[in-house]
């Protein structure tokens, strides 16, 4: 690892717990579904900056899921300015890519 994950705990903005460990040793390992998850642990506990940026990375990855949470993030104003332009492009890849969420979200708008 890069980083004692025993230092960084009383500075995480999000409770530490295995899981939480697995997935960052994953996030090391370069895994996309990895940087979604702890996307939405940020996410949940209304750290939408944070969040922002993980999923960021894991959309750039190409993981579907986080391309459908940036969206939102850009739809709603959430870790990052509304921009309705930069949420339909991640909507759209998305859904290019076979997501139905984010299929039915084009629809809807």
């Amino acid at each position: 690892m890069y980083f004692d994950l025993e230092e960084l705990k009383p500075y995480l903005a999000i409770p530490f717990d295995s899981s939480l460990e697995e997935d960052i040793v994953r996030v090391e390992a370069g895994e996309a579904d990895a940087y979604t998850e702890v996307g939405l642990r940020f996410f949940a506990a209304e750290h939408h900056e944070q969040a922002f940026h993980w999923f960021e990375i894991a959309a750039q990855k190409g993981h579907v899921d986080a391309m459908d949470w940036l969206a939102t993030c850009y739809l709603e104003g959430l870790g990052a300015p509304v921009d309705r332009a930069a949420a339909m492009e991640w909507l759209g890849r998305a859904a290019r890519a076979g997501h139905i969420l984010a299929q039915e979200k084009i629809e809807a708008l």
